[in-house]
């Protein structure tokens, strides 16, 4: 499997809610390591970034795939290329239009993991997330 083939399945499956995972499970950190891990064995070179971090914005995010039943914090998302990689989407887009895209706003985002950050976090990886 690809990163674009693991986007796609992702972005499939049933949505999940992610809402109750403080203890653990599936977390859009973890989620964006992973498909990292998938394009750094396609010889990219990943990062991360925070999508409306904490000191720059005051509400909450509305991911416009849950149809306003989730509301996060924050997100983190997989970037590459000048494209973001997030199952919230399901396809790589690019950067300047993806905030608009998964969440229906322009919003901030600041790198969250650089790529020498992503690749050592991505290969630590100790677990498959596989749909």
């Amino acid at each position: 499997m690809d990163a674009r083939e693991y986007l796609r399945r992702l972005h499939d499956a049933p949505k999940i809610d992610f809402r109750s995972l403080h203890g653990g499970g599936i977390t859009c950190p973890s989620l964006a390591l992973r498909v990292g891990s998938f394009l750094l064995e396609e010889g990219a070179n990943p990062y991360v970034m925070s999508v409306c971090p904490a000191d720059e914005c005051h509400g909450r995010l509305s991911p416009r795939a849950y149809g306003g039943r989730v509301k996060w914090r924050f997100h983190m998302v997989c970037c590459c290329d000048g494209e973001a990689w997030d199952p919230l989407v399901g396809v790589p887009v690019p950067l300047d239009g993806y905030c608009q895209q998964a969440f229906g706003e322009k919003l901030p985002m600041k790198v969250a993991f650089t790529e020498e950050e992503t690749s050592e976090k991505a290969r630590r990886l100790s677990y498959d997330m596989q749909p």
